[in-house]
């Protein structure tokens, strides 16, 4: 009786830790649902003042910055 006490104390440990991690998994994968979430509904906001206010989009400040800089290594050449 005391090994078929023994292994069911070890299932009863094994099966308490499956249980934590599972849960500690399944609200990891929550949040970051929700800051996904929160992420899309920021560019979508980026995206509309950016028309609103007539301004470059980060993509397009950084193909400005690349062209400035093609330019300046243009000009040291010649």
């Amino acid at each position: 009786m005391k090994k078929l006490d023994m292994l069911k104390e070890s299932i009863d440990e094994i099966l308490d830790e499956y249980n934590f991690w599972y849960d500690e998994a399944h609200r990891s994968y929550s949040e970051i649902e929700a800051l996904e979430a929160k992420y899309d509904k920021a560019v979508e906001r980026n995206k509309e003042l950016s028309k609103a206010l007539g301004e470059m989009t980060w993509k397009q400040m950084r193909h400005q910055a690349k062209i400035k800089k093609m330019g300046r290594k243009w000009l040291a050449r010649n």
